[in-house]
């Protein structure tokens, strides 16, 4: 991925920390803007919405309030899309989750691992380009799927796990969450079911931006190819389930249906938990680990 042009806005009202940034990012092609207080950071961003791929907030600072900085730019529709890294020095659950259930991508360890810093924006953008891609247009397949009563579908790679996650989204008052939701269930399913890539090796590969040239190199694989994620959904009355199933071997799931310490400052990891307590109403895993089902209500 090119980072050429990259516009990133750093928030910060740390001198030393706010110049060692801008210059660590400027190095690497990006395009540092510097704030040092969140009314600069608003304009900044106000003045040129579209420019930006990213923001980096600091989550303690004496005289502004990321997090309120962080609400009101997901309340304003020219910014809402625009990701959202926050460093802190705080290693609270508490502070975790509220910084993600503001609209934050994902937190970062300060001081700042400039390596670490570096591979968490090129995963956040990647997945923030990912959500944007599909813009097709999906009312009949939203109209056709309200008129079964049950209906499966089968998928392989992360554009159809993309692709039936935007489709099912439609069908509820919450869809940006219930597309985030699904998408980080069904990626789960491929990457690290069907395509055995484990917790420990995805954080190298992310670490060495070589995350989707593995997945591509796994999918063309003839130990992995033919494999399938299966998704089965049955319309009820206030809502549909949806039963999610790959054909992988299954992991102990409970670390991962909540937020923990250990996990706070990872590249990944959170995808579920952000699933189970944020984005879906109830994730339920089953068997041995390859199969989830959840619930989801919707506008009718």
């Amino acid at each position: 991925m090119g980072n050429h042009h990259t516009q990133i806005l750093i928030m910060d009202d740390n001198p030393a920390t706010l110049q060692n940034l801008t210059e660590a990012l400027n190095e690497q092609g990006f395009v540092a803007v510097p704030a040092s207080n969140s009314e600069e950071a608003w304009r900044c961003l106000l003045s040129e919405p579209d420019s930006f791929g990213l923001v980096l907030l600091d989550r303690q600072m004496l005289e502004a309030d990321s997090i309120a900085l962080l609400r009101r730019m997901k309340a304003e529709k020219l910014l809402r899309n625009i990701p959202v890294i926050m460093q802190t020095g705080l290693a609270e659950i508490g502070d975790f989750v509220e910084g993600l259930q503001a609209g934050a991508h994902g937190y970062l360890a300060k001081p700042i691992n400039v390596s670490l810093l570096l591979a968490m924006i090129q995963s956040t953008i990647r997945f923030d380009r990912e959500r944007d891609s599909l813009k097709q247009d999906v009312n009949y397949l939203q109209a056709a799927l309200q008129l079964t009563t049950k209906t499966s579908y089968r998928l392989r790679t992360f554009e159809e796990a993309k692709a039936l996650s935007y489709l099912l989204g439609n069908l509820c008052p919450e869809s940006d969450h219930t597309r985030l939701g699904l998408y980080e269930l069904f990626i789960n399913a491929i990457e690290h079911g069907n395509l055995e890539i484990s917790y420990t090796y995805k954080t190298q590969l992310l670490m060495e931006n070589r995350w989707i040239e593995e997945i591509d190199t796994r999918l063309a694989d003839p130990r992995y190819k033919d494999r399938m994620v299966y998704v089965d959904i049955e319309q009820q009355s206030e809502g549909f389930s949806v039963l999610i199933t790959d054909q992988g071997n299954g992991f102990h799931v409970d670390p991962y249906l909540d937020f923990t310490p250990e996990r706070i400052f990872e590249l990944h990891g959170r995808g579920i938990a952000m699933a189970n307590k944020i984005y879906l109403n109830k994730v339920e895993y089953l068997e041995n680990g390859n199969q989830v089902k959840v619930f989801i209500r919707s506008t009718g």
